[in-house]
């Protein structure tokens, strides 16, 4: 699989004298898997929303979930 970026926010701050600051504020994905898309992901400062179909029985597709979020 794999994340396919569809869209992103910017936030453009202007202050005195012309300085402009830009900041990525969000980023919006597709999730393809063998060029078919299979869910969405949102990413944002201090979040992230995603959603995916996949087979699976309940148990099996919790194990995948389960395994995503394994962080070290």
């Amino acid at each position: 699989m794999e994340l396919v970026k569809v869209n992103e926010t910017v936030t453009r701050n202007y202050g005195g004298g012309g300085k402009q600051t830009e900041e990525v504020t969000s980023i919006s994905y597709n999730i393809v898997d063998n060029d078919n898309v299979v869910g969405s992901a949102s990413i944002g400062d201090g979040y992230f929303n995603m959603s995916v179909s996949m087979p699976g029985n309940m148990a099996e597709i919790k194990k995948k979930i389960e395994t995503l979020l394994v962080m070290e």
